[in-house]
């Protein structure tokens, strides 16, 4: 049988109308695809990129909307729930006696999922924060709770997350703590060109997911927390975070998908890692360091450990940066990130010959 082909005037036009508009709408997505920069976050977990995510959301729409807002309220009052129970596991860990016994059975029996945290709960919190066996800790739990500082801010503010009417503020939701689960997508334009932000869990469950994002990446930005470099291997790891976090960047540097993405480090938690580099009794467990604790000699091998990884790999002619950042504050992080976008925009350019 031969093609069927209509004589009608009238509907050849329209067909002729309507392959122009999926033409023209084909042209606008390749010119959009050509002018995209997809930025990947990633990283081991608990390095701040789900923090760096909501910063940059900040940056973008000025404030979180409501239902992010609504979501928050509930993740906060769970992490002081479930902080205070680190805190006082931590204790129980160290032989160290937390003195208000009495709280802390009325702490166990507060679900760990509670979405709202009552006045009776912020008593309880405040007595056990305020407690001698809580305040013994906080030298090892700076080192051994990854999220103290969330837990210092927190409970400083507990009678205004108690409160009936409380609503999260911008800088609740930077401080809030959860694990990335799923893919999360942040778009936006700058001087007409589209970057479009994408984050994904560091948790090693979530490392299989990581691959099903390689493809059209422009840069990724790398995620080191600096105080992993103190934190030593515990009886249920193979080896230190910071040495996880070098064999992940070795992974990702020699991934073909990446010969010719641009790469930047940010190594993070720079607040935190100076205060812990000022305590003697912190003891640094970075790879054959044998150096002083000299912040600036500290840091410079530290992020000579991962440009090297870079050198030696099968691509290293791409280009590399890095910086040192604190996540949580948005001022400098606001800096760091504009500075990053004005290197991708110019490499992007020069990629398209602009």
């Amino acid at each position: 049988m031969g093609c069927c082909y209509s004589k009608d005037p009238f509907y050849n036009q329209e067909m002729r109308r309507r392959n122009k508009e999926i033409e023209s709408l084909l042209h606008k997505q390749k010119i959009k695809l050509e002018k995209e920069t997809k930025i990947l976050l990633l990283g081991a977990g608990s390095t701040g990129k789900s923090t760096f995510f909501r910063q940059v959301q900040l940056l973008q729409n000025g404030n979180f909307n409501q239902e992010t807002v609504i979501e928050f309220r509930q993740i906060i009052s769970r992490n002081c729930i479930s902080l205070m129970k680190k805190l006082c596991s931590l204790a129980n860990n160290l032989n160290i006696e937390i003195k208000n016994k009495f709280d802390m059975k009325k702490l166990d029996k507060i679900p760990n999922n509670k979405d709202f945290i009552s006045q009776e709960d912020s008593e309880i919190i405040k007595n056990l924060w305020n407690d001698s066996g809580i305040q013994k800790i906080y030298p090892y739990a700076k080192l051994q709770l990854e999220s103290f500082e969330s837990a210092v801010y927190f409970f400083q503010n507990i009678d205004r997350i108690s409160n009936e009417y409380y609503s999260p503020t911008n800088e609740d939701i930077i401080h809030a703590r959860y694990q990335t689960r799923s893919i999360q997508e942040e778009e936006f334009t700058i001087k007409g060109y589209h970057f479009r932000l994408v984050d994904v869990g560091g948790q090693r469950s979530q490392r299989r997911k990581w691959i099903h994002c390689f493809e059209g990446t422009t840069s990724v930005i790398f995620f080191v927390s600096l105080t992993n470099c103190f934190q030593q291997k515990s009886k249920e790891q193979k080896i230190s975070k910071l040495q996880e976090s070098l064999d992940i960047f070795q992974y990702l540097v020699s991934c073909p998908w990446f010969e010719r993405t641009t790469v930047v480090i940010f190594f993070n938690k720079l607040d935190l890692f100076k205060e812990l580099l000022s305590d003697p009794n912190n003891e640094l467990n970075i790879p054959s360091y044998q150096g002083s604790r000299d912040f600036t000699e500290v840091t410079e091998y530290i992020v000579s450990l991962f440009l090297n990884i870079n050198s030696s790999s099968d691509y290293p002619s791409r280009d590399i940066y890095h910086f040192l950042t604190c996540a949580i504050d948005s001022d400098k992080i606001s800096s760091v990130f504009l500075i990053t976008l004005h290197s991708l925009f110019e490499r992007s350019l020069e990629d398209l010959d602009f």
